[in-house]
């Protein structure tokens, strides 16, 4: 279980870190539009690798009825989710 941990923690850190290059990117006004949505692709794809991650450590926290554990994850998730959603309305302005 604490691989699986581990993997939602470096894909959550990487998404937040790419939605942050991107934000800089576009306030700064240096990016191209080009690098901007293949930031964006990489968001998206790392997104979905995460929602795989976080749906494992769910099946497993199941199993324990650690519920607290399922709450924290759902908050996370909705964190990560925001900021992703963040990106896309970056990218599509």
């Amino acid at each position: 279980m604490s691989g699986l941990r581990n993997q939602k923690n470096t894909l959550r850190n990487s998404i937040y870190a790419l939605r942050d290059e991107l934000i800089t990117g576009f306030e700064d006004k240096i990016m191209e539009e080009e690098k901007a949505k293949l930031l964006h692709k990489k968001i998206l794809d790392m997104f979905q690798e995460f929602r795989v991650v976080c749906k494992g450590l769910h099946e497993e926290w199941e199993v324990f009825k650690e519920i607290d554990k399922q709450a924290r994850l759902n908050a996370e998730y909705n964190q990560v989710s925001s900021a992703v959603d963040d990106s896309t309305k970056l990218v599509q302005e």
